[in-house]
């Protein structure tokens, strides 16, 4: 059991594209003396992969439809590159991490389908068995979680990787949980904010002033902050109920 809440930190994959920027960013936490759990995106590297290998890939809401076919190619990217990429990085920064997706270790990230389908393959966080993470930070290990979630049937669903983060910032009862991405703030009307309530949030969610991958990073805000966790962040920006 650990005695420390740790922090989860979400970043981007836009941001990982650029390697300066990656080891820096993943240089400063390996660094980091208070435990950590380390999602990661990796939209931009499915796109690309997608589109190399002719299979059809759009989003609604920010959220990515994936058909049978485009969840294959995200499974192969985001869990046999990306996350080797960001183990590999954090290793040559002195950090200890082992890459893991939710059909590791008896399928300990699991979901169901969002919208009953709707969305080809896009799933919803439904348990999270902590243990294992728990298990992995004890021993000073950070674990590197890929947003790839099972079903009932162990078969594999694609989970934005916000909304896995806000999962296991809720699960663990996270001190702070922080979205890192090549977006240094939310954006406003005005420009960039450093404190954001929710209210405010919400009516820029619905007039359209936050559009596009935004949309769930603040929903996901929402329900951790509602869940009790303690701090959260987009970048330089905090938000608040």
């Amino acid at each position: 059991m650990l005695t420390t809440p740790p922090d989860l930190i979400k970043v981007g994959g836009a941001l990982l594209q650029d390697p300066e920027r990656a080891q820096a960013f993943l240089s400063q936490v390996a660094a980091r003396t208070r435990p950590c759990v380390l999602v990661h995106g990796g939209g931009p590297a499915v796109s690309a992969m997608a589109e190399r290998l002719e299979v059809e890939s759009h989003f609604e809401d920010g959220l990515r439809v994936t058909s049978p076919a485009l969840m294959k190619v995200a499974q192969m990217v985001q869990v046999g590159v990306v996350s080797r990429q960001v183990v590999s990085g954090l290793t040559r920064a002195g950090g200890r991490a082992l890459g893991l997706s939710g059909a590791d270790l008896g399928g300990w990230l699991r979901a169901r389908l969002m919208r009953g389908g709707a969305l080809g393959r896009v799933g919803e966080i439904t348990s999270v068995d902590c243990s294992v993470l728990e298990g992995l930070l004890a021993q000073g290990v950070i674990p590197v979680v890929a947003p790839v979630a099972v079903d009932a049937d162990l078969e594999p669903l694609n989970v934005n990787a916000d909304q896995v983060a806000h999962a296991i910032a809720v699960a663990m009862g996270a001190r702070a949980l922080h979205f890192v991405s090549d977006v240094p703030a939310v954006r406003g009307p005005m420009g960039p904010v450093s404190d954001l309530s929710w209210g405010v949030a919400e009516q820029w969610l619905a007039d359209g002033t936050v559009s596009g991958g935004m949309q769930p990073k603040l929903r996901s805000c929402h329900q951790a902050l509602l869940a009790g966790v303690g701090e959260v962040h987009i970048g330089q920006t905090r938000v608040r109920l």
